[in-house]
């Protein structure tokens, strides 16, 4: 007699919504988005749709706006809104928007749950959209999203009254659950999972390797940034901390990975003060290039205005790379004394010590790397499955 054949386990559609994932002309950006969701299309059907600002839409409007990304399917739609008027209607824009031009095809997708990836509006967005599609949803909050849009009252209105309705919510930090508790959400509703970091990209390298293969002399100090060249990120602030380490330390230089609208203040700064010979753009970068990057330099450098846990730091670590950061948002969570220096935000003086403290410190590379252990994209994809998994029992029980 025939073994009856075991068939295979149906997937659960899951619909995403999010602004901060890769677009055609920036591969590189929400680039942690991609990771996760790519994880767990092993386990879940995803559909990932991308409001795009008409601006952009109608720069790079030849760009096809359908893509699969593995086994993700990405659909790329215009979000239209009036540019400083009106914010606190953002989320209504973005609704009407997708509704407008990808209504049709959302009542067709048969999703089972939403997951939005960003506070606002496209948690607002995605919560009227699942209201009409009459299925469960989820909110993840990243840093920024909060720490910015909560301060503006009729915003963290809406976000407070979409998360406390929600069927759960994910927190990069415990700091930053904080917050959104602080918006009348209930505590046993926001789970905190820390980011991951893709170990078959960073991972310890010898240093004196890496250098030789980026032309970089083995008898100097660097200092790295990576991450958008923007004042928020601190850019402006490590440089003139920079300036005062230079004229203390005669062999230190100091690198950007990224882009953005305050490169050209950083290049018109260190040309007014002679550090041209001293400082470089590099621009953005994929990541095994910054992977390298990582490795070649004594020090990752971010000091931020305003942070949720940037992976940046965690991906530092996991090259066996000391970092320094600001002590905001969830970074002091995941920063302790035997990987880096923790320093005020906005304060020259603080950045500049903390960058001689740290280039002048011993580090341990073995207890960089172990602290780093505990951020894997494995346990926090877990975390997250689960919560679906858990919605979706909920709502069929």
């Amino acid at each position: 007699m025939n073994e009856p054949i075991e068939q295979p386990c149906r997937k659960a559609r899951l619909l995403v919504l999010t602004n901060i994932f890769p677009l055609p002309w920036q591969p590189f950006k929400g680039i942690y988005n991609k990771i996760q969701l790519s994880e767990l299309a092993k386990y879940f059907e995803i559909d990932v749709v991308v409001p795009v600002s008409w601006l952009e839409w109608l720069k790079c409007r030849d760009v096809s706006k359908e893509a699969a990304i593995g086994e993700i399917k990405v659909r790329y739609t215009p979000f239209f809104y009036t540019p400083l008027v009106g914010r606190s209607l953002y989320s209504v824009m973005m609704f009407l928007s997708l509704w407008l031009f990808q209504g049709s095809w959302l009542r067709r997708s048969q999703a089972e749950c939403m997951l939005t990836a960003w506070a606002y509006p496209d948690a607002i967005a995605g919560a009227l959209i699942a209201r009409y599609l009459r299925i469960p949803f989820i909110v993840k909050v990243h840093g920024s999203d909060i720490n910015v849009y909560a301060h503006y009252k009729l915003r963290a209105a809406q976000i407070g009254y979409t998360m406390q309705r929600s069927h759960g919510v994910l927190s990069v930090s415990e700091d930053l659950k904080t917050k959104i508790c602080q918006l009348g959400v209930d505590y046993d509703k926001v789970h905190v999972v820390y980011n991951g970091v893709n170990r078959e990209c960073f991972f310890y390298r010898d240093m004196k390797d890496t250098r030789v293969t980026l032309d970089i002399e083995l008898n100097t100090k660097i200092i790295l940034f990576v991450g958008n060249i923007l004042e928020s990120k601190g850019v402006l602030d490590l440089l003139q901390a920079f300036e005062k380490v230079y004229h203390i330390l005669s062999n230190v230089f100091l690198y950007y990975i990224g882009d953005g609208g305050d490169a050209i203040r950083i290049t018109a700064f260190s040309q007014e003060k002679g550090l041209k010979e001293r400082v470089t753009l590099l621009g953005e970068r994929d990541h095994k290039d910054i992977a390298l990057w990582y490795a070649a330099a004594d020090l990752v450098a971010l000091p931020s205005h305003r942070e949720g846990v940037p992976n940046v730091l965690l991906e530092a670590m996991a090259c066996g790379t000391p970092v320094l950061a600001t002590r905001i948002g969830g970074i002091p969570e995941v920063i302790s004394e035997d990987v880096g220096v923790l320093v005020e935000a906005h304060d020259i003086e603080s950045i500049a010590s903390g960058l001689l403290q740290a280039l002048s410190k011993p580090w341990e590379i073995s207890k960089i790397l172990r602290q780093s252990e505990a951020f894997s994209w494995e346990s926090n994809v877990a975390a997250v499955r689960a919560l679906i998994e858990r919605t979706l029992k909920s709502v069929a029980a």
